[in-house]
């Protein structure tokens, strides 16, 4: 530790040296060295490079710093434009020997109204965010209604269903966490009263989530030439009381679902998987174009990275309140979801998007926008 401190101090030594313009920047910068929660005394530099600087040196030493961007016409980061070469240096050891839970180096004033869903799915992505930053207001919707917030200007950021990303072209995704299966998911299925597939005339779909709708339309249409009459299903009303041939309940109440009268369930997840061998990806963190995209992105990362090494407090916290037992709480949790939007997440949306184009539920020729998030 003292050999990064001593490399951060010739950092910061040579930072401002180089800049042309002192200014007594080095001395205020050596002083929040050692007073480093201090928020006053930010000193705007000349050029970004001096900053890159510092930022490199320490990462190359192994500890690693958030929120360098690539630079503009200008050579300058905007992203970075409050931020001395001291304070870079600064937040990276502030943060050592555990640097992902250090913030993007963006740090924006206003409160982030930040979009989620209630069910027991979304409690890893959402758990952690307290740890990680205080600049955030979270509110809990329906999937489709968060989609519908987030379009209106009412969110900055919402976990929306998947569907819903493709269908505004101003929109970004700007995390790689997620919402997601890699094999039975448990808490999306269909539910049929007649024994063919290809029988089914009438389907009951559960409003709370557009990407569950049109994941039920691909599988019944590409796999068995399906087509059914649509009926909306509410999630106030009762599922077994909607007048369909068949089924589609999502979230809590589709848990330990009671099948009886019913000739057959498909967990859909599983159904996806078997038949494409990718994962699905339900739900993503959304955000407009102009919005503090590093901020924001980072911050739903780190939450996520925090909350899924909590499940057992999850667990015990959460369990009851779902109705289920410890065991099943753990197991849906830890190997029914998945959280990480990687390549062959990626390559699920590109799947399901191209099935979905052909059925008319998204623009044809579907390709997601990313904002700077690692999902490689």
């Amino acid at each position: 530790m003292q050999a990064i401190q001593n490399l951060a101090l010739r950092s910061i030594s040579e930072a401002t040296d180089n800049d042309g313009k002192d200014n007594g920047r080095k001395e205020r910068c050596c002083r929040r060295f050692h007073i480093a929660d201090r928020k006053e005394d930010r000193v705007v530099p000349q050029s970004y490079r001096p900053v890159k600087s510092a930022i490199s040196r320490v990462f190359r030493s192994g500890c690693k710093v958030w929120g360098s961007r690539q630079l503009d016409a200008t050579g300058t980061d905007q992203h970075l434009s409050w931020l001395t070469a001291g304070d870079a240096v600064i937040l990276a050891i502030k943060f050592w020997p555990q640097p992902r839970l250090l913030l993007p180096l963006t740090m924006s004033t206003r409160t982030k109204i930040i979009g989620a869903v209630s069910y027991l799915n979304t409690k890893p992505l959402v758990a952690g965010l307290d740890a990680v930053s205080d600049k955030y207001r979270l509110v809990f919707d329906l999937p489709s209604r968060l989609a519908d917030r987030l379009a209106s200007g009412e969110l900055d950021v919402a976990l929306i269903p998947s569907v819903e990303a493709s269908l505004n072209p101003n929109y970004r995704i700007i995390s790689d966490a997620c919402i997601g299966c890699k094999g039975p998911v448990w808490s999306v299925k269909l539910l049929s009263r007649v024994a063919d597939p290809q029988q089914i005339k009438t389907l009951a779909l559960d409003e709370g989530s557009r990407t569950s709708r049109a994941l039920t339309k691909v599988i019944l249409a590409h796999r068995h030439g399906c087509r059914p009459e649509l009926v909306n299903l509410p999630m106030n009303q009762n599922w077994r009381d909607a007048d369909a041939n068949a089924v589609l309940i999502i979230g809590d109440r589709a848990m330990n679902v009671d099948a009886a009268g019913f000739q057959w369930q498909w967990d859909l997840g599983q159904i996806w998987n078997q038949w494409t061998g990718l994962p699905f990806v339900f739900a993503m963190w959304v955000a407009r174009r102009d919005e503090d995209l590093d901020f924001l992105g980072s911050v739903l990362s780190a939450a996520r990275d925090r909350g899924v090494s909590q499940t057992e407090s999850l667990v015990n916290q959460y369990h009851l309140d779902y109705s289920l037992t410890p065991d099943q709480c753990r197991d849906y949790l830890d190997n029914k979801l998945h959280f990480h939007l990687g390549s062959e997440e990626k390559m699920g949306l590109s799947l399901f998007y191209k099935y979905a184009a052909e059925l008319s539920l998204v623009p044809p020729n579907t390709e997601l926008e990313f904002h700077d998030c690692q999902t490689a």
